[in-house]
Parts: structure tokens; sequence; C-alpha cells
């Protein structure tokens, strides 16, 4: 579901009441995903008098990561005595819809496992949170060792019993995300089905449900979820095990270059062969600010 969670699908329904309709960073182009990073605050603001000169030195404070754009594709292989098989226009376009349909969900399966992975420059995969949430990997083109405020805060309980201290630690990072200076608190919390499950029985009595009949129409009231602190919980089977992380996908975004959202192609047919075949396209990447 953190696919869904940062793109747009059910899950995200509850944060497009916060974000707007469009949970994607769409791009027309660049050699890479330039993103402006705010690491500082101006010098020359104070409170003067009305006669007071007002200096105009130029200001630090700013600079750009930039991430680059990562691709993804797949195959749709229709074979001739397929089509021959399912005669009729209304069968021909089932068959396809479900080709079609079989290529999208092997992506999205795949990139939704990137997105708790380590891609990193250079590399065919995402920008995962292995690597955007890294103490040590470059992110963006900034090396943490050179840039400690692009540092994620990232917190290791001792004992990492989830018993024991889950959720004292919980409450810690959440009011971390709460201090910060922009004031924006995690929106969301991804977690493994293990943790999840232990997060759910820590709870016992005290489990509540958000649901769609709440006011929250953009919910899909077939899914349900947990809650800390009014923030959903969700769990993930590709999201590391013993990880639990706190987002805000304000600042957590999919880049997507213009028309290649998953795009699928026209069908061709190879001069020697009895099929047609189309690409399904994905060029963007997960990127962050600050």
């Amino acid at each position: 579901p953190t696919l869904s969670l940062l793109s747009g699908g059910k899950v995200s329904d509850y944060l497009r009441r916060v974000k707007g309709p469009d949970a994607y960073d769409r791009r027309t182009g660049g050699t890479s995903i330039e993103v402006r990073l705010m690491y500082g605050l101006n010098t020359t603001a104070a409170a003067r008098t009305y006669t007071t000169t007002v200096p105009t030195t130029p200001q630090d404070g700013a600079t750009l990561a930039r991430f680059e754009w990562k691709h993804y594709n797949d195959s749709i292989v229709v074979f001739d005595h397929e089509i021959a098989m399912n005669a009729g226009e209304a069968q021909i376009i089932n068959l396809m819809k479900f080709k079609t349909a079989q290529a999208e969900g092997s992506l999205r399966d795949i990139f939704n496992a990137g997105i708790f992975g380590t891609g990193t420059d250079g590399g065919t995969a995402i920008s995962g949170f292995g690597n955007l949430f890294s103490t040590t990997l470059t992110a963006g083109g900034l090396a943490p060792g050179t840039h400690d405020w692009w540092i994620a805060d990232v917190n290791t309980p001792s004992p990492t019993s989830f018993a024991a201290n889950g959720i004292e630690e919980m409450r810690k990072i959440f009011v971390a995300t709460k201090t910060l200076s922009d004031g924006s608190p995690a929106n969301a919390i991804v977690t493994d089905n293990d943790t999840y499950n232990w997060y759910e029985a820590r709870l016992f009595n005290q489990v509540r449900f958000q649901k769609g009949d709440d006011g929250l129409r953009a919910i899909d009231p077939a899914y349900q979820h947990l809650l800390f602190s009014m923030t959903p919980v969700f769990p993930d089977k590709d999201c590391t095990a013993g990880y639990m992380y706190f987002l805000n996908t304000n600042f957590l975004k999919l880049a997507v270059l213009q028309d290649q959202l998953f795009k699928v192609g026209p069908f061709v047919r190879p001069e020697n062969q009895r099929v047609q075949v189309a690409l399904v396209n994905f060029t963007g990447n997960l990127i962050t600010d600050n």
C-alpha cells in the first residue's frame, strides 16, 4: 500500500483530503530531478525602527538536491492464437485489458518493493527509504557527512522489543516530527506486517478503526487502519522487518516525467513473429525535500 499512499490509490484517499487531488510531482523535463532545499534562515531578519537601514547582504542557506531519473518498464505480449481464441471485439478488449493489468501490476509490485530499498545514484532502482533515510548514504547528490542537516531523524530503541517500549518510542519520534520548524507532523506511519500486528496487540481494548463513514468520504470503507495520535498506521509486506517510518507526504513525493506514468505504448507486430507487443514505461523517482 505504500505506493498507493504516495501516488493516489485507495490508501492515499485519506491523504488527498490534506494534499489535494494529485499526489505526483509532475516534471516536464530536465537531466535530473532538482529539488530546492533550505538549510538555514536569513541573518538579516530583525525588528527595526522605521528609519533603520535594512541589510541587503546576500544570504546562504539554500541548495539543490539532484535526483536521477529512474526507468521501469515491462512488455505486454499477445500471441496471434490468443487473439484467434478470443474472437469478438469484447473478448479481444478483455484480453488486452487483462494483459495490460498484469504488466502494470507487476511493475507496481516491483516499484513498491523499491520504495523500501537502498537505490542510489548510478543504480537502476528508485531512491528508496533505505537511501533517503540513511545516515551514511548520499541522497540527491548530497552526502550526509558534508550536509548534516540532510540526515533523517532515526531512532534505534534499546531494548528492541516492541512489547517493552514500542509505544514509547513511537511517541518520541512522533513528537519530534511535531516540533519541526514548519510544524508539520507525520501524516502516515508505515511498518512491516509483524510490527503492525504487535502494535495492534499492544493496544488491546484501546483499538480504534477509522472508516470512510466518519465523514472522511474519500476513505475507502473497505480499508480499515489503526491510528496513532490520529495518524493512520499502515502495514506493508515490503517494509523492512522491524522498521517503522513516520512520513509526511507533503515532503515525500513521486516525481514523474510527463507522459511516462506507467504509460502503455502502442501494440506493434515484429516482422518475423506471430505476436503483438506493447511496452509499459515509468520514468521518475522518489524524492524528498526538507
